[in-house]
């Protein structure tokens, strides 16, 4: 299996040019936003559901080059294996959606 391909244009404006991404893992559902982060200083943050990771959608923040782990969100009633959508909104809130109707939105900054 091919690795993470790398993003020109992003390395470019300073960003990362690959997501946080174990080698062969699969994304089914990602998103990624500039938030708030510590101190108000704006953060690049990274929400991904994997195949095969079950129920859980996984969110990580950039910083000093590094991606960090910021915790995990349970996709609602285990739809995992359903279309799920993940979007950043409001400023700070990760919005998390299932083709069963089922929707979750968590505060992060």
């Amino acid at each position: 299996a091919e690795g993470p391909k790398p993003c020109s244009s992003a390395t470019n404006h300073g960003l990362p040019s690959t997501l946080p991404l174990a080698e062969g893992s699969r994304l089914y559902a990602a998103a990624v936003a500039i938030l708030p982060g510590a101190g108000g200083m704006p953060r690049l943050h990274a929400a991904m559901a994997l195949e095969g990771e079950g129920d859980l959608v996984a969110i990580f923040a950039q910083e000093a080059g590094s991606w960090l782990p910021m915790g995990e969100l349970r996709v609602p009633h285990g739809h995992a294996a359903a279309k799920t959508s993940l979007a950043f909104m409001g400023g700070g809130d990760l919005l998390v959606s299932t083709e069963g109707g089922h929707v979750q939105r968590r505060r992060l900054s």
